[in-house]
């Protein structure tokens, strides 16, 4: 499980990350001034990412430390698990695959259609199938 500080040093990338569509975050000077103006030192910022990277949260993608890195389907479902409730995650989840495997049996099409379909913004269905990939946890 994540603390308090590793929970908003997520966040915050995840908000970094969000307006690509992806969960990459290469603008670190904009993570890091983010952390700084809501009262996190760099240092503070550097160590909950090494512990993050070490727990598998998060996965460097840089040559250099705290360069770029990628919030891991494991990182990104404690993410979704804080912000809906273990059960509201739970509950999405069943929900996206129930309706997923039926929009398969019916011939697949553009996921934006499994999006209206659920009744749900396309964002938020890419982030649950994504969150819920098969992954190692480091």
């Amino acid at each position: 499980m994540i603390d308090e500080d590793g929970m908003r040093f997520l966040t915050a990338a995840r908000k970094v990350a969000e307006p690509l569509a992806c969960y990459f975050v290469d603008r670190t000077e904009t993570l890091k001034a983010d952390l700084l103006r809501a009262g996190m030192s760099t240092e503070k910022a550097l160590q909950l990412y090494r512990a993050l990277k070490q727990s598998g949260y998060i996965r460097p993608t840089g040559a250099w430390e705290f360069d770029s890195f990628e919030i891991t389907p494991f990182g990104f479902r404690e993410l979704l698990i804080q912000q809906y409730g273990s059960g509201g995650y739970r509950n999405r989840l069943s929900e996206v695959h129930r309706v997923y495997r039926e929009f398969l049996l019916k011939g697949g099409g553009a996921i934006e259609k499994l999006a209206v379909t659920l009744n749900m913004s396309l964002l938020s269905v890419q982030e649950i199938l994504y969150a819920d990939a098969p992954t190692k946890r480091r």
